[in-house]
C-alpha cells in the first residue's frame, strides 16, 4: 500500500474519483492555496494500483493523509 500526504497545507482538489486505477506518475489531484488559487502541491501516484482512499474533506494540513493505493501485483 502506497501513501500521499499533504506536502503543503491548503484545499485539496481531485481530479479521480475513489476506486479508480492509477499509473505511477499520474497526477490524481492537486493543493491549492484557498485565497489565491495557487497550486502548491501535485499530488501524484508513486504506484500502479487501486485508489483505496481518497481524502473527502478538503481542507488539509502539512502531513494530512490525501491518498491510500493499493499497488498492482506484478505478475
Amino acid at each position: 500500500m502506497s501513501f500521499v500526504n499533504a506536502e503543503e497545507p491548503g484545499v485539496f482538489v481531485p481530479t479521480v474519483r475513489h476506486s479508480d486505477n492509477v499509473r505511477k506518475g499520474e497526477i490524481f489531484g492537486c493543493i491549492v492555496d484557498a485565497l489565491s488559487g495557487e497550486v502548491r502541491q501535485e499530488c501524484v501516484s508513486e504506484v500502479d494500483g487501486l485508489l483505496f482512499t481518497l481524502r473527502e474533506y478538503p481542507i488539509v494540513n502539512k502531513g494530512s493523509l490525501i491518498a491510500r493505493i493499493l499497488q498492482e501485483e506484478r505478475r
